[in-house]
């Protein structure tokens, strides 16, 4: 899925066992906001594409208890947050009698039928298709699509929307 990514600062809070509080403890501090926050969905954030840098250790802390290290830090990340209005190119996951469904780790889009005037869905021996009238280019699983995002949910740890075609 291609996506509009942005680069930002976020200040995040982070906890290391004692263990790994060696001449490495950055290494393993970036590895855990990584661990973290990489390849993940957030309702305030959008999906984290990428950390790209720990910017700076604002505040640490040994906690009491457990003698865990806790670190309040900013971190530069590349993330795209899902708008109304965006044109994504997609990989179509499935063709279903009733729209096209398209599927990522943190975002799911449907495109319904009533919203695809200039397409017809098909189905030949095992699979639904979709041809585009206009053109009779044909669209099947793995083929590119391009959409435009007219509908945004945020639930599960993940995107949802519906979407139509460019």
């Amino acid at each position: 899925m291609d996506k509009k990514a942005k680069k930002t600062c976020i200040q995040v809070n982070v906890s290391l066992l004692p263990a790994s509080m060696d001449r490495h403890y950055l290494s393993h501090l970036v590895e855990t906001v990584r661990t973290k926050y990489e390849g993940k969905a957030f309702r305030t954030l959008g999906i984290v594409l990428k950390v790209e840098r720990l910017v700076e250790i604002l505040k640490q802390e040994i906690m009491a208890m457990d003698g865990m290290v806790s670190f309040l830090v900013k971190i530069e990340i590349r993330s795209y947050f899902p708008r109304v209005h965006d044109v994504l190119q997609v990989t179509i996951d499935k063709i279903l009698p009733h729209g096209i469904f398209i599927a990522d780790k943190n975002m799911r889009i449907f495109v319904p039928l009533n919203l695809c005037s200039e397409y017809v869905i098909e189905k030949d021996f095992t699979s639904f298709y979709a041809q585009h009238r206009p053109t009779m280019e044909l669209f099947r699983k793995d083929s590119r699509f391009a959409v435009t995002l007219i509908e945004i949910r945020f639930e599960n740890d993940s995107f949802s929307c519906i979407a139509a075609p460019v």
